[in-house]
């Protein structure tokens, strides 16, 4: 038998990454997945994301250089694209940010 492994694929970030990809796979093939994945995102009849994607997975996406400063900014963001906000960048009152 021959056993062929790359790096990335053994390390644990590589693992989940295939996990993840694998994942995303089966809920674009499956319009039942793909109805309960937007569900559980998107809030119905509105186009922001629901209060726990904004407070718990937003932040591991989404980046805020040193800085930079928000002031009362609607960021209507998903985790699907990441965002970044540049040094000493300033997003004032009345804008909306969406990927």
């Amino acid at each position: 038998m021959h056993f062929t492994t790359t790096l990335n694929s053994a390390t644990p970030a590589g693992r989940l990454s295939g996990l993840l990809s694998g994942l995303s796979a089966r809920i674009k093939g499956s319009p039942r997945l793909k109805q309960l994945a937007s569900w559980l995102l998107f809030q119905p009849r509105r186009a922001r994301p629901r209060i726990w994607v904004r407070w718990l997975a937003n932040p591991l996406v989404h980046r805020y250089a040193p800085g930079s400063l928000v002031r009362r900014a609607r960021r209507d963001l998903i985790p699907f694209h990441a965002f970044e906000l540049g040094r000493h960048a300033i997003l004032e009152d009345q804008v909306t940010v969406a990927n």
